[in-house]
């Protein structure tokens, strides 16, 4: 049998103590990420818990930024789907709203992906948007009026999520993916409250979903 190295032994009781203070949440991928100093600074790390916690600290950071990132094959995978869907809504400027709708994260574009409904609203919002870049929008005189329902929707919306999911992380990403929904289908959704909370719990299961 194989003596383990230095650096091995440091690993197994620097594993040890970083499952301790993460809750063993991410503990292997810290711990990998912290092996990758030398054999000193692991040592420093051992004996210093606090040094220890902020290196775990700004890991985790990392860790976070990374998964929020948008991968290019998850975008790739995203618009093979979602393409042809808009295609069948909107024939003429099926490639840019699809562009359009991929800068949204992947939580609100499973949402539409999974209903119909939703996506035509998000496909009508983004066409008003791209026609209205081109110079084709209509001079309501109301812009203003506009931005403050928009507010006041999502002040309403996020009170309502946060009944059921009171996180704030939770709450908010729930309320943006909503909000991507548009103005009328929002106002329609509060007025019944079984549809709205349905709306809701599907948007927290595809949040959860892609935290896993």
């Amino acid at each position: 049998m194989a003596l383990l190295t230095t650096h091995e032994v440091l690993g197994e009781h620097l594993y040890a103590k970083v499952a301790v203070l993460t809750e063993d949440k991410d503990s292997q991928k810290i711990t990998g990420i912290l092996m990758e100093c030398t054999d000193d600074d692991i040592l420093k790390m051992l004996k210093d818990e606090e040094l220890l916690k902020r290196r775990i600290e700004k890991v985790l950071q990392h860790i976070q930024i990374e998964r929020c990132k948008p991968l290019e094959k998850d975008q790739e995978e995203l618009g093979e789907r979602l393409f042809p869907l808009v295609a069948e809504i909107e024939s003429e400027l099926c490639a840019q709203i699809t562009g359009m709708l991929l800068e949204l994260d992947r939580p609100s574009i499973e949402l539409l992906l999974n209903s119909e409904s939703d996506l035509e609203n998000a496909i009508q919002k983004a066409k008003t948007e791209y026609l209205k870049q081109l110079g084709y929008e209509q001079d309501t005189g109301t812009p203003q009026e506009e931005d403050v329902t928009i507010q006041e929707l999502g002040e309403a919306v996020f009170d309502r999520v946060s009944e059921k999911y009171p996180k704030m992380e939770d709450a908010s990403q729930i309320t943006g993916m909503l909000l991507d929904l548009g103005t009328k289908t929002l106002q329609e959704l509060l007025q019944n409250k079984q549809e709205f909370m349905a709306k809701v719990d599907q948007a927290y299961k595809i949040l959860d979903h892609s935290k896993s």
